[in-house]
């Protein structure tokens, strides 16, 4: 649980972060886009370390 409660503040910090980047007029599109995608990319991994994610030992696409 306390995994989900790290995901979900981290997310809407940095949300909060750029908003209040924004109105303080340092923000730009690019900026948030990449900050957006950046905590999106933590939060899966983080996740997936909850459901102690594996690949599977033979892949369809494997040749």
């Amino acid at each position: 649980m306390t995994t989900i409660r790290v995901n979900t503040v981290s997310a809407i910090t940095v949300k909060v972060a750029f908003v209040a980047l924004a109105v303080l007029g340092f923000g730009n599109l690019a900026l948030a886009i990449s900050g957006d995608v950046g905590i999106t990319l933590l939060v899966v991994v983080a996740s997936l370390r909850i459901m102690r994610f594996a690949p599977p030992a033979s892949s369809a696409f494997a040749h």
